[in-house]
């Protein structure tokens, strides 16, 4: 396995301060005609390290102010996951957190030269974990405008589509059959198909849950007409749904990446290289092909 990062910690280090000054420097001598000192790594941050637009901010707390440092220094990556098996889950046979995101992530990990510290979640706190410093970054999770306004995302990893669940002999062929006054559509609170099906379903009443298998109840018990889903992922669990079939269209398409805190471009910027060269060497597509992801397809480098 190839690393993105070679050397000592300390030559990371300054590699990526160096990096993040250069560009800040670029920018405020333009501005001010001087260029601000560097900062010192193990300087802290000032209370308020980013001020609004139209503020002086300093490329000293900037640099310092990212939480790749704090990984770097305590040798161990907090991940905020939530279980949607098979991107994530936990194996009940080894006791261990497994998934296709979880590749992603144990990939990102080892490039760093870090240890993982997995933090379990749900996917309504997803992104407000994030806020709270629950965790420093987030599985792959689907990009939304929703989401973007409150954390920062590297670029895309792999891209799905959005699609209802119905029953098999159910005369449903179109998600707009169901987008009707009287039909429920089931949905994991939350999550980016929440987002996305609440920006379209105009007449429909959505019934939200906590968990997936709880949306996949409510369908297979008739308290609902029908859950809405990835295409891929039902995919991925026809089998063990067999009185249920997806529909042939879709309302919308689902670009995963991870999530970090929001201002946060130097972690950003890190995560955006080791995808860069991941996908270079044909990391998604071996991730899609090892646990058939059906529907999925890697996102185009720097996509």
């Amino acid at each position: 396995m190839y690393r993105l990062f070679r050397g000592s910690r300390a030559l990371t280090f300054a590699v990526i301060v160096a990096l993040a000054l250069s560009a800040l420097v670029g920018c405020s001598s333009q501005q001010q005609g001087q260029q601000p000192a560097p900062a010192k790594p193990d300087e802290k941050a000032p209370q308020q390290a980013v001020q609004p637009a139209g503020g002086e901010t300093s490329a000293k707390s900037l640099a310092t102010g990212s939480k790749y440092y704090d990984i770097i220094k305590r040798d161990k990556i907090r991940v905020g996951w939530a279980p949607w098996a098979p991107m994530v889950y936990l194996d009940p046979k080894t006791k261990q957190i497994t998934g296709a995101s979880v590749d992603v992530v144990h990939a990102l990990a080892e490039a760093l030269g870090v240890d993982i510290e997995w933090v379990e979640t749900t996917w309504g706190t997803m992104v407000t974990g994030l806020q709270g410093d629950l965790y420093d970054i987030t599985i792959p999770i689907g990009r939304t405008v929703g989401r973007a306004k409150q954390a920062e995302f590297s670029q895309g990893i792999w891209y799905g589509y959005f699609t209802l669940a119905v029953k098999k002999d159910s005369p449903y062929q179109k998600w707009q059959d169901l987008d009707k006054a009287g039909k429920k559509i089931s949905v994991t609170q939350g999550s980016n198909t929440d987002e996305v099906l609440s920006k379209v379903a105009k007449n429909a009443e959505i019934v939200r849950v906590k968990q997936t298998s709880e949306a996949v109840l409510e369908l297979q018990t008739d308290r609902v007409d029908a859950m809405a889903t990835l295409g891929p992922y039902f995919s991925g669990h026809a089998k063990e749904w067999p009185d249920l079939r997806i529909l042939d269209d879709k309302f919308g398409d689902a670009l995963e990446g991870i999530a970090a805190p929001q201002g946060d471009q130097i972690l950003v910027n890190v995560i955006n290289q080791f995808i860069s060269d991941w996908k270079a060497n044909g990391g998604p597509d071996r991730i899609i092909q090892k646990w058939e992801l059906n529907g999925y397809k890697a996102c185009p480098i720097y996509y």
